[in-house]
């Protein structure tokens, strides 16, 4: 049996995010929602009034991202793949690996020495959680990828991903980086965190720090959420300002 160990990792999130069958009156996410649904696809954002083809969504991201501490030191930006049965979006014409987009903007944008390295590939892809009534486990997302260590040197490693949930995702390349070895600091950056029923309000804020820990032997890992990253004048998601 294996020795119970714990792991832990801080994440940077964006955006809030609620999902569309969710029972709790945030319609005034809404915006948020949208935006993030248009990147995690890899399509234009539009809304009302608002709209952006898919570079202007990664520009706006990646102006909020010049304040997160995730790239305060020179990183390996590693981009987790499409965990769903297709990598490609349904959407026509739509970027086939938004995450992977985000990484190499931010690599050429951000100052400091930032290297995109492609660690992961999902081998075994999982079928969406309305498909088989719950969310994969970490065990399950670990079994659907594999792992490459070429390029990845002693630089900090931050994880591009596109939604922050239970942060099993993160958490299963996480535990694949450390059985390998990998020793340093490694952190998440997400465009979005989901909003759970009965949130918190800190939860339902931008720009927010999260704690992802996880013990060997759990299904899951545990989020929690502590602070906020950047100030953001628009606690009230009224206007577009800030939504890029």
């Amino acid at each position: 049996m294996e020795e119970a160990r714990s792991y832990e990792m801080n994440g940077y999130s964006v955006w809030p995010y609620t999902n569309e069958h969710s029972k709790e009156p945030f319609h005034i996410l809404e915006r948020s929602r949208q935006f993030v649904y248009s990147f995690k696809n890899g399509r234009p954002y539009r809304y009302e009034e608002k709209s952006l083809d898919f570079d202007a969504i990664v520009e706006s991201l990646l102006v909020k991202a010049r304040a997160c501490p995730a790239f305060d030191e020179a990183s390996l930006l590693v981009p987790i793949p499409r965990s769903g049965m297709s990598e490609r979006s349904f959407v026509r014409d739509a970027e086939v690996y938004p995450c992977r987009v985000l990484a190499q903007r931010l690599a050429d944008a951000l100052p400091g020495g930032h290297r995109v390295v492609e660690s992961f590939t999902r081998c075994l892809p999982l079928p969406p959680s309305s498909l088989a009534g719950r969310r994969p486990s970490l065990a399950e997302h670990m079994n659907s990828l594999s792992i490459d260590l070429h390029g990845i040197d002693a630089r900090p490693i931050v994880l591009i991903d596109d939604l922050l949930t239970k942060g099993t995702q993160s958490m299963a390349c996480l535990v694949k980086l450390r059985r390998s070895g990998f020793a340093r600091r490694i952190s998440g950056f997400y465009v979005s965190q989901t909003v759970h029923w009965g949130p918190s309000i800190l939860q339902q804020q931008p720009y927010l720090l999260h704690r992802i820990e996880y013990r060997s032997g759990n299904e899951y890992p545990r989020r929690s959420e502590s602070s906020a990253w950047r100030d953001c004048p628009n606690q009230g998601f009224s206007g577009l300002d800030d939504r890029g």
